[in-house]
């Protein structure tokens, strides 16, 4: 089992030499070190360079040619070699039994192609605070929400799949959602890193990211506050993306799709998805009166399982497009 750390830098100086250490200190170590960087400004080169001098596994720099998060990662990810790629952010700390216990959970859960861990919130400077994502997920949102890019591992076979990332989504929330509708992903509940919460985090610190506990009415504004609109074109786009990855896989006869009967099942979901969300994104362009009726319509006949339920449609309902 070749293991490979792929991790997107950019002016991560202020933190970059911890998360290093913590790879350093794993009980399992990787085989290699991905770094792609971001054209940073900073010395995060500087560090990295002198880190690889003594470091006892190779290290790649990479300079990213196009800029933008997700090619960063993109990059990384082309460039490793390994038969699992642990995702990293420049900015967390790991505990020294990740890389060892996650390995181990795939060699438990051969199904598995994906897997994502619990984390522990902590303040900028690593200090841990009572609250880890899962158990804020599960207070409010199913953990089939949970995306987290660097709390993810997958393995090869999948990352494969996947690439190129589509333009307008999210490397991690695409490698989620292929996993997912493949039913290759898997939660496994253990902190084994901490989430350094700070002002220059690329997951910016909104309601939902920052690390204070979040009550009920938090949550209820921060679903009203948010554009229903743009959201739902963003998830048009993520599926839009799903139904053409999922034909060009069966053409490829891809080995983890043409023989999934979950995929199979999921894709005529996505389908489904698709019309509903055409029709929530056509009654959302116009004010809230005219569209009080048709989106209560929607509702009563059930479009909104697809869509969180009742308080979508509540945002729905008063949100104010902004984007």
């Amino acid at each position: 089992m070749q293991i490979s750390v792929a991790i997107a830098t950019f002016n991560g100086a202020k933190y970059l030499e911890a998360q290093l250490e913590s790879i350093l200190g794993q009980t399992r170590q990787p085989d290699e070190l991905v770094i792609s960087d971001d054209n940073s400004t900073d010395n995060t080169i500087e560090i990295i360079e002198n880190f690889k001098i003594n470091a006892p596994f190779e290290v790649k720099l990479l300079i990213n040619p196009n800029n933008g998060y997700n090619s960063n990662f993109q990059n990384a990810f082309k460039n490793s070699t390994g038969d699992f790629i642990f995702i990293c952010d420049q900015d967390d700390y790991w505990f020294k039994t990740k890389i060892e216990d996650v390995s181990e959970y795939f060699k438990d859960n051969p199904d598995c192609y994906l897997i994502i861990h619990d984390l522990q919130y902590t303040d900028m400077n690593l200090n841990p605070l009572p609250l880890t994502k899962v158990k804020r997920f599960k207070k409010f949102r199913n953990l089939d929400n949970y995306v987290t890019g660097m709390a993810t591992t997958v393995r090869r076979e999948l990352l494969n799949d996947c690439l190129p990332i589509p333009n307008g989504v999210n490397y991690d929330t695409w490698l989620h959602n292929i996993a997912l509708n493949l039913g290759k992903r898997c939660i496994y509940e253990k902190v084994l890193s901490l989430y350094r919460r700070h002002e220059s985090n690329a997951t910016k610190s909104n309601i939902i990211n920052s690390s204070s506990e979040l009550t009920l009415n938090q949550y209820i504004w921060h679903k009203i506050n948010n554009d229903s609109l743009y959201n739902a074109k963003r998830k048009k786009k993520l599926y839009l993306a799903l139904i053409n990855w999922i034909k060009k896989k069966e053409f490829e006869k891809s080995s983890l799709v043409s023989c999934n009967t979950t995929l199979k099942k999921r894709q005529l979901l996505i389908k489904d998805t698709l019309k509903t969300l055409d029709e929530r994104i056509n009654l959302l362009k116009k004010n809230i009166i005219t569209r009080f009726i048709p989106l209560s319509l929607l509702y009563l006949k059930g479009g909104y399982t697809y869509f969180s339920g009742f308080m979508t449609y509540i945002k729905d309902i008063i949100s104010t497009s902004k984007k």
